[in-house]
């Protein structure tokens, strides 16, 4: 699967043009505005192309929502981070390599 169709799975309204892959999956997988930003995350199993996005989880308001990817992204998955800064959008698509089935997030490390 190309890195263009799994941005348009995991984010169907963004027409940008800045794509890039990442090559470090972030494992602190903050969700929520702060400075006039914010940081989507979608898990997308690119077997069955099911998305998964993080849910809002700022640490004073949502505390026991998960914010930390505890183990490597499992190979078969991909991550999509889509940062909005104003009118401003940016994606980075990070692919899996490790070994689990399944990415596990948790509310602490």
């Amino acid at each position: 699967m190309t890195i263009k169709e799994i941005v348009k799975l995991a984010c169907p309204a963004y027409t940008g043009r800045t794509i890039t892959e990442g090559t470090r999956v972030p494992t602190c997988l903050d969700s929520y505005w702060e400075d006039g930003y914010r940081t989507y995350y979608h898990f997308v199993r690119l077997q069955d192309k099911q998305v998964r996005t993080v849910h809002s989880n700022h640490p004073a308001f949502e505390p026991r929502q998960p914010r930390y990817l505890v183990n490597a992204l499992p190979e078969g998955w991909a991550l999509v981070e889509q940062r909005k800064s104003g009118l401003k959008e940016s994606i980075v698509v990070y692919r899996g390599t490790g070994t689990d089935h399944s990415p596990v997030v948790s509310a602490s490390l």
